[in-house]
């Protein structure tokens, strides 16, 4: 006699958990009490640039420029996840020291790149809080 309610349990649970993780890939939402007409207007967060990468032989490091991106309102972007790529091997976020930005890019410094002999590339992402943009193209690779 539990056999067919315990079916329907887990195919319930089943399918509430694919809802709930598939549902959270956007969002929006807001309530007004205010009388009388208003707008909005969404803003789309753009994909990355093309970063440019300088190996310092000596030092075993390689400095990362990013040209920064804006928001449709001018809003310049200022951080960035970095995605390094070893030889053939998929790209990896990491973690580097970057430097003050500019009006119009920011120097990132890698100093565990790891690319002798088989070269290191880099991407990167435009970040605003948790919104995260599309990766932009793949840096000139460095052979240190």
């Amino acid at each position: 006699m539990l056999r067919e309610p315990s079916r329907w349990l887990v195919t319930a649970a089943l399918t509430l958990t694919i809802l709930l993780a598939t549902s959270g890939l956007a969002q929006a939402a807001w309530s007004a009490t205010a009388s009388g007409s208003a707008r909005a207007q969404a803003i789309s967060m753009p994909g990355g640039s093309t970063p440019s990468a300088a190996g310092i032989t000596l030092l075993g490091v390689v400095d990362l420029t990013i040209p920064l991106v804006s928001l449709a309102n001018g809003t310049k972007i200022t951080s960035y996840n970095i995605y390094r790529q070893r030889g053939s091997n998929g790209y990896l976020l990491v973690t580097l020291n970057c430097g003050t930005p500019s009006a119009t890019q920011v120097v990132c410094r890698d100093g565990n790149p790891g690319g002798l002999l088989i070269g290191v590339r880099y991407r990167v992402a435009p970040r605003l809080g948790n919104w995260v943009g599309a990766q932009g193209g793949a840096s000139n690779a460095i052979f240190l």
